[in-house]
């Protein structure tokens, strides 16, 4: 079982790594980070794939009393929001890839999701993958492992 996580920092052009899951600090791109305190269940993600099974994004669709992270997100080449607040969600993006396949691409995953900000506001966001298949966790360590 994978014992780490994907963090994506909500950003135009969002940065990710990989990182212990039980961390409350974390340093992306020289800004620290610090967890909020909001526990690890705060909305719902899908891993957003290509017909060939590429991963080339999450889509994040936080709790109602966390709107403030969409509320506050510049979009960019590689963040889109959909939807409007309260009930908005963004699409993340670490490649140049930003189609995907609608259908195969609805997880609905919720846990292991911690928010973290930094003091300039920004925020993060982690995105456990131990629910995709082998082959889906390789895929999405390669294309981490290139950023």
């Amino acid at each position: 079982m994978e014992h780490r996580l994907l963090v994506v920092t909500i950003a135009s052009r969002p940065s990710v790594k990989l990182i212990a899951n039980s961390t409350t600090r974390i340093e992306v791109d020289d800004q620290i980070f610090e967890e909020v305190g909001a526990g690890d269940t705060n909305g719902f993600y899908d891993f957003l794939r290509q017909p060939n099974g590429n991963i080339v994004g999450v889509r994040f669709a936080p709790f109602v009393e966390l709107s403030q992270i969409c509320d506050l997100a510049i979009p960019g080449p590689g963040l889109r929001i959909n939807g409007v607040s309260p009930t908005a969600s963004l699409e993340l993006f670490w490649g140049d890839a930003t189609e995907y396949d609608h259908a195969s691409s609805a997880d609905q995953f919720f846990d292991e999701n911690y928010i973290f900000k930094s003091s300039s506001g920004m925020f993060a966001v982690t995105f456990g993958f131990a629910h995709l298949s082998e082959n889906e966790i390789g895929i999405l360590l390669s294309a981490v492992s290139e950023k």
